[in-house]
């Protein structure tokens, strides 16, 4: 769409009646209905709390007994609180590598092999302890299958008969390598799960087998040696890995999942609110009114117009004609989130990993079941959120929400018709102002509301029942409001009415915010402990 483009509104005289700022938090609005039979409308109201930043929302919380333990770790805890995530990391793998390398100048089994301990921790530790539970089972599990694969067939080599293995044991083990490796490679390439298990097979086969040639050759007769020690190394530098992981600066996959969850949250907000238009104040108030016919204006006789930029304005501020956000930067803000959910949707098996393992110790307490029961759920709500996401990707749903709420910041009228001048004249909607007020400040409200939910890591999400339970009274409302709506627009299509263009727009807008309102409801459904019947 051209950067030129303008939006030609006409818009009727009567006005909009909205919350007041200087309303109390605690007061109703009302709208009286119009004398005019042609825009009667019905009005009610919707309580809905505050979620301004300032007056942060009461979370229930639940007092635990710190145990002795966690007592005796709190002085690293208060650190951590003052220490980037990158540094935590950078010293948790610092310390693995140190106590690795104390086994060079401390005669131990290890002696022999030090060096396969610290780089098995280097390997090991990842930005969490889910994935670096997965980095140390696949790495411990491809070492020991191809470190004892390779202490195999070195025996079998070692005992061929002398007049024949100085040729048949190197083409036993060429023929032998290079299938193990063909196995270990295709296992990469066909099972990406597993593929880094593949990886360290192919290593460890080359590192083990050759030397153990080499000592064949000399006639050493501890011919098997390096494939224990290499093996024995491996799997106490995963331990290692893992207690460093667990006990020093500890990051769990679950709750750096929760956070990010949280900010993108936030960001869908952030972007719908600037896409719309619609400034904090308005969708930050306790008292909603919502019109019940919203299109009984469609046969009012229009007397102005006014021409706008296809770009919204700051609300407050009819002069200024900076934009909010063009639509190119909303696609690209949409694509980028999308991205972002994509890269956490990779990371739900580091949560199931950490999950899993915390099953022997909740197993009589049935809590096992509720963790991995979160841990579906967080991939569903991933998804859910990226279908919230898709609608705005669209070019016509993003025009409509600019353009049309843009005449409500600076008019707070009703909307009557829109045409976008641009390569071809195209009418899009006589959407109701109100109407896009009422669905973004519904969704802000929700999407803001659960954001900090999921920010506060010391609340528990499955404790929070009114919290969830009022958002989905708020979505359940909206919802019924735009189904509604969509049945007067297919009654009005199949009757006799000169506003056909009009409608059709309007019911494709309409199908659109339903799409996003459903996503919403079944992420909120997902974050929350109440099962919808179609999980």
């Amino acid at each position: 769409m051209p950067s030129n483009s303008s939006l030609s509104i006409t818009i009727p005289p009567e006005t909009l009646v909205l919350p007041s700022p200087e309303i109390s938090p605690t007061e109703t609005i009302f709208q009286q209905p119009s004398s005019d039979p042609t825009t009667s409308t019905d009005v009610k109201q919707i309580k809905t709390p505050s979620i301004q930043k300032s007056t942060q929302f009461e979370i229930i919380q639940t007092s635990t007994k710190r145990c002795p333990l966690r007592r005796m770790f709190a002085p690293f805890h208060n650190l951590s609180s003052k220490l980037s995530i990158a540094h935590q990391y950078a010293f948790q793998v610092a310390c693995g590598v140190l106590f690795a390398s104390l086994s060079t100048f401390v005669p131990t089994f290890f002696i022999y092999g030090s060096n396969w301990v610290g780089i098995t921790i280097v390997v090991v530790l990842q930005e969490n302890f889910g994935a670096s539970l997965k980095q140390g089972v696949l790495r411990g599990l491809g070492t020991t299958a191809s470190g004892l694969i390779s202490i195999v067939l070195i025996v079998i080599a070692q005992h061929f008969p002398a007049s024949v293995s100085h040729w048949l044991a190197p083409a036993f083990l060429a023929i032998s390598l290079f299938i193990f490796t063909y196995l270990f490679s295709y296992m990469k390439k066909k099972y990406p799960n597993v593929a880094y298990a593949g990886t360290i097979g192919c290593i460890t086969m080359q590192i083990v087998m050759l030397d153990g040639y080499y000592d064949l050759l000399d006639n050493d007769e501890n011919l098997i040696g390096v494939g224990f020690r290499r093996i024995a190394c491996v799997l106490a530098g995963v331990i290692i890995g893992m207690l460093f992981s667990l006990f020093v600066f500890p990051q769990k996959a679950s709750y750096a999942l929760r956070k990010e969850l949280g900010n993108i949250m936030g960001s869908i907000a952030d972007m719908y609110s600037s896409i719309s238009g619609i400034p904090p104040e308005v969708y930050s108030r306790t008292d909603i009114t919502a019109q019940s016919d919203l299109l009984s204006g469609f046969g009012r006789k229009l007397s102005r117009s006014r021409t706008l930029s296809i770009y919204p304005v700051h609300a407050g501020s009819p002069e200024d004609n900076a934009p909010i956000m063009s639509l190119d930067e909303a696609r690209s803000c949409a694509l980028n989130i999308i991205a972002r959910l994509t890269k956490q949707m990779a990371k739900i098996d580091f949560v199931s990993n950490e999950y899993l393992i915390q099953v022997p110790f909740h197993l009589f307490r049935n809590r096992h079941l509720r963790d991995l029961e979160r841990a579906r759920r967080y991939k569903c709500a991933i998804q859910f959120m990226q279908e919230m996401v898709y609608p705005f990707i669209s070019l016509t749903y993003l025009g409509a929400v600019t353009e049309l709420t843009a005449a409500y910041v600076n008019d707070n009228n009703t909307v009557g018709s829109a045409t976008i001048n641009g390569n071809q004249d195209r009418t899009l909607a006589a959407f109701s102002s109100k109407t896009m007020c009422n669905f973004s400040r519904l969704m802000l409200i929700v999407m803001h509301r659960s954001s900090e939910i999921l920010l506060d890591g010391k609340c528990n999400m499955h404790r929070c029942y009114d919290q969830w339970d009022e958002m989905k009274n708020l979505l359940d409302c909206a919802h019924q409001e735009v189904s509604s709506e969509l049945d007067r627009v297919v009654e009005q299509l199949t009757g006799k009415t000169d506003n056909v263009l009009e409608l059709v727009a309007y019911y494709g807008f309409l199908t659109r915010s339903e799409a996003c309102w459903k996503s919403l409801t079944k992420a909120v459904s997902s974050f929350s402990t109440f099962p919808d019947n179609d999980d």
